[in-house]
């Protein structure tokens, strides 16, 4: 089960975020 409050500790800092695949709406960057 993924933490959602701390999910981000497990990424490597030097990952680029082209490298993730994060899921969302078409409309999340926007609010």
């Amino acid at each position: 089960m993924v933490d959602y409050k701390t999910w981000l500790k497990d990424i490597d800092n030097n990952t680029r975020i082209s490298k993730l695949s994060i899921p969302g709406t078409h409309n999340s960057a926007a609010c």
